[in-house]
């Protein structure tokens, strides 16, 4: 199974795990996972750790026969697997760990290992044999393979070592850290940006004044981003400057309207004298305004942010003297080098802030204020303010809105492999729960899981389960999903299914723990910079902690993997008939599945295969998630519907 949480106020995670295999039943089931799935025998005892793992696979051996489509290598899993591994994953090191210490016999030493051994007393022997194959092939990797995946105080843990949830938590703190410093900063170090900050270079630059243009350290915004935003928009003071013509649509001030018979909202450019954007010179157009809710993060790039004492101001466009000024994290671009040129394209200093929880909704102009701590007896002012061209954002209140998240259907596009060779098998698992720009998290909701058996290209199956309903306000959900091309017998099947219902068990106990304490984890960088940025670190890492042994350790091959988050303003406005669609989104996971998020659309002019209805209706939207394998040979597709319900 995989798992995929994603942070936000609101942190879901549907985590959705297929799996394909010839010579199932056609048919689906729907229910819900966990320990009890597992079912049989109750008792410790180390059974099968001292069976070597069939051709690297602890948990069943691989299929053999023509009937069988070919599997990938374990040595090629392995190297996949490891090249996804920028931050070892505490959960999957804490599962090795416990399993260890419960098969050696021994009694439980924390309320910790109490919980997770009375999972492991409900399996049956056979899933206890082969939890010893996956440590005996765990500990049977070099030793800086093992610690790259699981961490190298898990896998180091001898049977009698106790694990305690204070530990437990800030192993998995340290690696959400990780992770949304990666996110964020391309940096999987915290202290450099994340948990500190980092100036960037002094540049001079022509600073446009009243009276005279001169040189200075002046700033420029080139780009700016909110949890509204699919992707960072540039703005006007963009270097080297946009025509109309070179800007994007989510770039542009956009108006829609419904005809009234229920079709799909029609959007267009508003023109002006109407627009509350800035207009584009040389145009009638306006730059789009970014919402933020109030307690939402702000995100800006350009370039001389060289002081970390620096200063955003935000004055209200209908009274310019009311100013509310707020500091700003800055982490600077010092790969660019001291004589990059200075543009746009060319720097990348960054500046996030906070909009304070109480700031009256409006529209604000953004200025950035930088101390001139250079020394520079040349550009000598004290301070440096921002370049012509600064941002308008809207502040809005979060409204105690209810929303829900559905799955609707599984389409195959294409199968693994030869079609010719048989049929998919499919399994489907979902996970959530909620993260708060507090940093506190909700536990593991149930875990839904679907089989579905016989599945061909072009065959579609509905899922038609609810994975999250509740509000947002400054909550955010996250989504994961994952999927495998089983492909084995079917006692191994079932064998491969129960082990995975017995590691997400693990998961959630586990999960649980960290959520207790969340808060103090997480409470900082989520407020900084957002709960989606966090989200997405804890979709990632529970869809890595499930690839990395399930995924790893069975012959199971890789077909989908998504990990995504979604806060209260996208949520709103996609519900919205009001607000045009997202912009179609596509991206490489950690293991090579190219994914790409689309509008549901009612047409056949497109080269890909559509949802069966439009993407908006009053109160939802539908969208369209494809998976394509790359040299897998697979494609396939889950539609989501995201509906408010109040």
């Amino acid at each position: 199974m995989t798992r995929m949480l994603q942070f936000v106020a609101l942190a879901t995670i549907a985590l959705l795990s297929f799996g394909c295999s010839d010579g199932a039943a056609e048919g689906g089931t729907g229910g819900t996972a966990g320990a009890g799935a597992a079912g049989g025998a109750a008792g410790g005892g180390a059974g099968g750790a001292e069976d070597p793992p069939f051709e690297g696979f602890a948990i069943v051996p691989p299929p053999t026969g023509e009937e069988f489509k070919e599997k990938q290598s374990f040595d090629d899993r392995l190297a996949e697997t490891l090249a996804a591994a920028e931050v070892p994953s505490a959960f999957a090191g804490a599962f090795v760990q416990l399993s260890r210490a419960y098969l050696s016999g021994r009694e439980p030493g924390s309320p910790l290992e109490e919980a997770n051994f009375a999972i492991f007393d409900a399996l049956a022997q056979s899933t206890k044999d082969a939890m010893g194959r996956v440590v005996a092939g765990i500990d049977g990797l070099p030793a800086e393979d093992s610690a790259r995946l699981y961490g190298a105080d898990f896998v180091s843990a001898d049977a009698g070592e106790i694990l305690t949830a204070a530990t437990l938590t800030d192993k998995i703190g340290s690696e959400l850290r990780a992770r949304v410093s990666l996110g964020l900063f391309d940096e999987p170090d915290p202290s450099v940006c994340l948990d500190g900050e980092r100036p960037g270079l002094p540049r001079v630059t022509l600073c446009p004044d009243i009276d005279v243009d001169f040189d200075g350290f002046c700033n420029a915004m080139c780009r700016i981003n909110t949890d509204t935003l699919t992707f960072p928009i540039r703005t006007a003071g963009y270097i080297p400057p946009v025509s109309a013509a070179g800007l994007l649509p989510t770039e542009v001030e956009q108006a829609c309207t419904v005809d009234g018979g229920g079709g799909p909202p029609v959007c267009s450019t508003v023109m002006l004298p109407e627009c509350k954007g800035d207009p584009v010179s040389g145009s009638s157009i306006c730059r789009a305004v970014p919402v933020v809710v109030q307690g939402g993060s702000v995100t800006l790039r350009g370039f001389n942010f060289f002081d970390v004492d620096a200063r955003v101001r935000l004055a209200l466009t209908t009274n310019l003297a009311n100013v509310t000024e707020v500091p700003g994290h800055v982490c600077g671009d010092v790969d660019a080098g001291a004589n990059a040129a200075v543009d746009c394209d060319s720097i990348n200093d960054r500046i996030t802030f906070t909009v304070p929880s109480n700031l009256a909704a409006g529209l604000y102009r953004i200025t950035i204020e930088v101390p001139n701590n250079t020394g520079d007896t040349t550009h000598d002012r004290p301070v440096y303010f921002s370049r012509q061209g600064q941002p308008i954002i809207q502040v809005v209140p979060a409204l105690n809105t209810e929303f829900e998240l559905v799955s609707e259907e599984l389409l195959c596009i294409d199968e693994t492999g030869a079609d010719f060779l048989g049929s998919d098998e499919v399994g489907v698992s979902v996970i959530t729960t909620r993260l708060s720009n507090d940093g506190s998290f909700d536990p593991i909701a149930d875990v839904v899981k679907f089989e579905f058996g016989d599945v061909d290209s072009g065959n579609r199956r509905r899922l038609d389960q609810r994975h999250f309903i509740g509000t947002l306000g400054n909550q955010s959900v996250a989504v994961a999903i994952v999927g495998y091309e089983i492909d084995n017998r079917e006692a191994f099947e079932q064998e491969i299914s129960t082990f995975e219902d017995a590691y997400v068990a693990v998961l959630k106990t586990n999960w649980g723990a960290f959520a207790a304490a969340s808060g103090t984890a997480a409470g900082g960088i989520a407020t900084l910079f957002g709960g989606p940025a966090v989200g997405a670190a804890v979709a990632i890492g529970l869809t890595f902690a499930i690839n990395s042994v399930v995924a790893l350790w069975a012959p199971a091959d890789l077909i989908i993997e998504d990990a995504s988050a979604i806060s209260f303003l996208p949520m709103a406005e996609r519900t919205n008939l009001n607000f045009p669609n997202p912009p179609i989104q596509e991206y490489e996971s950690s293991r090579g599945i190219g994914v790409m998020a689309a509008p549901c659309e009612d047409t056949e002019d497109r080269d890909r295969p559509e949802c069966e209805a439009s993407a908006k209706a009053p109160q939802q939207y539908r969208e369209r998630r494809e998976y394509n394998g790359g040299n897998r040979g697979s494609d396939y597709q889950i539609t989501l519907r995201y509906r408010r319900t109040n």
